[in-house]
């Protein structure tokens, strides 16, 4: 934010800018909607951040939302932050479609650090369901400060939170209602990118993260979260044999949750969980009392002592190396505007010259433009002259005109009106 280029540049003249390029070209750079991302935090209100974040959505519609660099990413999650609108971030975060903004593991370990903090459970929950939508895990501190978030929505929300009330249905007045669409979709359900349930949100979740950890904490989740994910259904029977039979310790916080799990309207296979379930709460249940937060949180602390100076060094760099590019794409950009704006300027010129050039030969070439409507097969009925009768017409008008113009009596001069008396 201290380079030249940002300091130079004002909020207000740059959205402006921004906003007539898009209604005149259709278009906005890659650049230029990184710059206006960075200055967002200069928003002196909501009408300003409101108009800055519909050019959001218009970049989102451009060829050039393809170019995106990571920078653009981070500079709109921090500026979010520095203006303290978080609940539209996280909606922005949502629409992927409308804004096409997504984390990475530095700016999901700030949000998620953020939200806990301020004991935001539902936001920071809600980063972790992008973080593992996108099925990004491979950072140990996003992985830890996600299932932490994903506990702790759990341990303090509401049951309408978890489930929310289904909308209600219209009455059926039996009447048949014909709609036009583009195309139908197929009835099919993936069980990832297709769920909206916060309960199933957080199953995934938990579920993804922990889905190659064989510890003791690792194993809970898992199990957590494909009870939250799957319920009482053939999967979770699978998964309660392999913990039977594989021997894993869970936590006692599993085990509460498993017992939430709602009856299932097949009765042999309500009673083969429940077996399940009583066998890992008499066997298989850790020694070690302490509720799964505190391990993860234990974990996060080592986990933070082992690659948190690490990470910070690498983000340094990685913002100062956007900071060189984007000048040079910047320059780059000037230039390609200012051919673009020269290329324009000459396919102008030359449009005026050929019509100055087809005005000023018009009559030279008058017979070639008359024949070639018929040579052309414009017209299909047969020309009403020949080129020899074509060209004594052209002559005879020619020459009328000439005489037309010698025959025409000269103007007389005149002195000024005599003063009436």
């Amino acid at each position: 934010m201290n380079s030249s280029l940002l300091t130079g540049m004002k909020l207000n003249a740059l959205s402006q800018s921004l906003h007539a390029q898009f209604e005149e070209q259709k278009e906005i750079s890659a650049v230029d909607i990184e710059i206006l991302a960075l200055k967002i935090p200069e928003a002196a209100d909501t009408d300003q951040l409101d108009y800055s974040e519909s050019l959001l959505q218009k970049y989102r519609k451009c060829n050039f939302a393809l170019n995106a660099s990571p920078c653009y990413h981070q500079a709109v999650i921090r500026s979010y932050l520095d203006v303290g609108q978080q609940s539209r971030l996280i909606y922005i975060l949502k629409k992927k479609y409308e804004y096409g903004i997504f984390v990475d593991d530095y700016s999901a370990n700030m949000l998620m650090d953020w939200f806990l903090k301020a004991k935001n459970y539902p936001a920071a929950a809600d980063v972790a369901f992008e973080v593992s939508l996108q099925e990004e895990s491979s950072n140990p501190i996003t992985r830890s400060l996600s299932l932490i978030s994903c506990l702790q929505f759990l341990a303090n929300a509401k049951p309408e939170q978890l489930n929310p009330p289904a909308p209600p249905k219209e009455e059926d007045d039996g009447k048949e209602v014909k709609i036009k669409v583009k195309y139908i979709r197929n009835d099919f359900f993936d069980h990832h990118f297709d769920l909206t349930n916060p309960q199933r949100l957080v199953g995934n979740a938990l579920a993804y993260f922990c889905r190659n950890d064989s510890s003791g904490v690792g194993a809970s989740c898992f199990t957590m979260g494909m009870a939250l994910l799957h319920e009482n259904g053939q999967v979770m029977v699978d998964h309660l044999k392999r913990v039977v039979e594989q021997k894993v310790k869970v936590n006692k916080d599993v085990i509460a949750w498993l017992e939430k799990l709602p009856a299932n309207e097949n009765a042999a296979m309500d009673q083969q969980v429940k077996a399940l379930i009583e066998k890992v709460k008499a066997e298989h249940v850790d020694a070690d009392a302490t509720p799964l937060v505190s391990h993860l949180e234990k974990l996060l602390g080592a986990q933070l002592k082992q690659h948190e100076s690490k990470d910070i060094e690498h983000l340094r760099g990685l913002i100062a190396k956007w900071a060189g590019e984007r000048d040079q794409r910047y320059q780059k950009e000037q230039h390609r505007q200012l051919v673009a704006k020269k290329s324009s300027e000459i396919e102008a010129q030359l449009k005026a010259l050929e019509e100055k050039e087809e005005l000023l030969t018009f009559f030279k070439k008058e017979k070639d433009i008359v024949m070639t409507q018929w040579d052309g097969g414009i017209r299909k009925e047969p020309p009403p002259f020949t080129e020899e009768e074509m060209e004594l017409k052209l002559m005879q008008r020619k020459h009328y005109k000439t005489y037309k113009k010698e025959l025409l009596p000269k103007p007389r001069h005149r002195g000024p009106p005599k003063p009436r008396v």
